[in-house]
């Protein structure tokens, strides 16, 4: 039996968290500073709200350099940064632009411009100015995965998700051309040294890299390979990458024959280049096998084999060349860009951090005095942020997995985290001293993930929510005495094809006075427990697929609950429902993609929604409408600070990004 008295606590409590006040950060985007507090976001200014500050650097995704080889560009999942390449420091960001989800990124040859691709389209850089020359907008879900400009600069080529290769004016951004054949996902484009040609690999299902004539704006050779292509300096030769299978092509352009092939590595190649004098090929590895392997292009020789990252944690982008042929980078995804002195194999330097924060952040929330800021991430590990500086204060592992859930206690003293995974199994909750950053409790007799936990309002007790990932069961809701690590009770909801096994929990929140626990699960039911008496309150069919979050209102009288609109796990459910009655009250509709987190404006009269469509929303809760739509990759956990004026969000791209109200 659970301790009656662990959970009656009246709502003051939860309010009178909201006494952190005195003066909260002003945080500017890559930077901090202090002003007076920010203004508390309210259906009347939501529209006003807009993207404050980023902490951490995303997924690098693809690295190039400067024609003169003074800076090193990098096209991140949260944008691009610069380097100046003499001892590889990151430049003040100039670049503030709403195309934060960058895939791509090239130099124009005389390096005045900077062209990127991403999710929001292509955007032209003029450097010198610091400011946005040309934005070119792609439909919704159609993302540019690659740039490249033509040798004379006038010409810019992208390759996108809808599989279509386009041409470009860069003086005004006019379309010029559209090259249809691939039909499916065009990873990289790349011209021929004299302009004449362009390469565009497939990718994913798109088996083929095709080179395209530009005087008829015909493909004259369909050769082998996919994921990226390269030509030699001399533009007689084509490299080619593959992701079916271990090998490196290269392809005569007159006749589009195989002239050589490559065999070295252990998986997918994913990316190809030359050095300038077209003596020396680099190829890149997948995620068995990430390394960067150079070529004797005469001989065929295996020169060096340079190790990126660990195997099985992600793929190396292309690699590049510096002007000079000296040195090598290549990006790593999560593990950031590594780079090499050619001549002797040595790293250089590693820019590493992307590697700090490049996996999906699951979960954000707020320390109650508004100090810092609380991450579980994709790499297993938990972040603690200053608010004020946005300085990373610890990195926690607890070897509990992929963090799915953090949580702070009421006095925030502690911090606990759940999570898991299956290679190697390992899952659990894992509590820590957040002044000393040594383990506390751990709880780890759990036979599937651990998806929510969270703190009861008096600070006793920990509920935790676990079960199969693919959500019907073996699963349940229990609560933990937080210092002694007593199972007080477990909570289940019967699956209704076979009723000996309990659905999965994937979310759940305890009332502001503690009184009931409410529980998201697998077959989209919400459950809603009565603490006091031991006895189930309620039974909600919030969503019809899977039922991921939930969220009291401040007073108690509302849930929120989020999830999936069927099993497919691709549409969305968020709505509201009355307590007392059990009835459903509003529907959001707006979201096309399951809706992963929920929360309650600490007034109660917003609330926020984190899709994996790839925004967040904030809606009134008077009247259910949307009040306004934040552009967020895959947004995987929302969270309102105590006093109200800032949202934070996590998502795939790694970063938490902090929003406030602008003027």
């Amino acid at each position: 039996m659970i301790n009656r008295t662990s959970f009656q606590l009246t709502c003051l409590i939860v309010f009178s968290l909201i006494f952190v006040i005195g003066v909260s950060p002003a945080l500017i985007s890559q930077g901090y500073a202090q002003q007076p507090m920010f203004e508390l976001i309210s259906p009347d200014n939501a529209a006003q709200v807009g993207q404050t500050a980023v902490m951490g650097k995303g997924y690098a995704n693809e690295a190039a350099w400067s024609p003169d080889g003074t800076m090193l560009a990098v096209a991140t999942s949260t944008g691009v940064l610069l380097y100046e390449t003499d001892k590889f420091r990151e430049l003040p960001h100039p670049i503030q632009t709403s195309n934060r989800l960058v895939s791509s990124v090239a130099f124009s040859p005389d390096g005045s411009l900077l062209a990127f691709g991403g999710r929001s389209g292509i955007t032209l850089w003029d450097i010198a100015a610091g400011r946005e020359r040309v934005v070119i907008p792609t439909a919704s879900g159609n993302e540019v995965l690659s740039v490249a400009f033509s040798p004379d600069g006038t010409r810019l080529a992208s390759g996108d998700w809808n599989g279509d290769v386009r041409l470009w004016d860069v003086a005004s951004g006019e379309p010029v051309a559209v090259l249809e054949e691939h039909g499916k996902v065009v990873v990289k484009v790349v011209f021929s040294p004299d302009g004449k040609y362009l390469a565009s690999a497939g990718g994913y299902d798109s088996l083929a890299v095709y080179l395209w004539d530009l005087t008829t704006g015909e493909p004259i050779h369909r050769v082998g390979g996919r994921g990226d292509a390269a030509f030699s300096p001399d533009g007689l030769t084509l490299a080619s990458g593959a992701l079916t299978d271990d090998t490196v092509r290269l392809w005569d352009m007159a006749s589009g024959e195989l002239v050589s092939a490559f065999e070295g590595h252990t998986g997918d190649v994913l990316g190809v280049g030359f050095s300038p004098d077209g003596t020396l090929l680099a190829s890149s590895g997948g995620w068995q096998d990430p390394t960067v392997r150079l070529w004797d292009t005469a001989t065929g020789e295996s020169l060096a084999v340079l190790e990126v990252c660990p195997p099985n944690l992600c793929g190396v982008g292309k690699p590049v060349f510096s002007p000079d042929g000296t040195t090598l980078a290549a990006p790593c995804g999560a593990s950031g860009v590594k780079i090499w002195d050619v001549a002797t194999g040595q790293e250089r330097a590693a820019l590493t951090g992307h590697e700090q924060y490049g996996s999906a952040v699951n979960s954000v929330v707020f320390s109650p005095d508004l100090k810092m800021l609380a991450s579980g991430d994709g790499d297993g590990k938990v972040r603690l942020w200053d608010i004020v500086t946005g300085e990373l204060l610890a990195v926690l592992d607890g070897d509990i997995g992929f963090v799915n859930s953090v949580a702070f206690s009421p006095d925030g003293k502690i911090v606990a985290a759940g999570g898991g995974r299956y290679e190697p199994k390992e899952t659990g909750v894992q509590l820590w001293d957040v002044a000393t950053q040594e383990p506390l409790l751990r709880i780890d007799d759990f036979e599937y993930t651990v998806f929510g936990v969270a703190f009861s309002p008096d600070g006793t007790a920990l509920a935790i929510g676990s079960g199969n990932p693919w959500g019907f069961g073996p699963g349940s809701a229990q609560v933990w005495d937080v210092e002694t690590g007593e199972l007080l009770a477990e909570f289940g909801l019967q699956n209704e094809v076979e009723p000996s096994i309990m659905m999965t929990v994937y979310g759940l929140a305890f009332s502001p006075d503690g009184t009931l626990l409410a529980t998201a699960n697998g077959d989209g039911r919400v459950q809603i427990w009565d603490l006091i008496n031991q006895q189930e309150y309620a039974v909600l069919k919030g969503c019809d697929g899977y039922g991921y979050s939930v969220a009291f209102s401040p007073d108690k009288s509302l849930l929120a609950i989020s999830g999936s609109g069927n099993f497919n796990d691709s549409s969305a459910a968020a709505s509201v429902w009355r307590v007392e009655t059990g009835e459903p009250l509003l529907r959001f509709e707006g979201h096309t993609g399951v809706v992963r987190s929920i929360a309650f404006s600490p007034d109660g009269r917003i609330v926020a929604s984190g899709s994996y469509d790839g925004t967040a929303r904030l809606w009134d809760t008077a009247t259910g409408a949307a009040l306004t739509t934040l552009d967020i990759p895959d947004a995987s956990s929302v969270a309102f600070s105590p006093d109200g004026t800032l949202l934070a969000t996590g998502g795939w791209d790694g970063a938490v990004r902090l929003w406030s109200v602008q003027h």
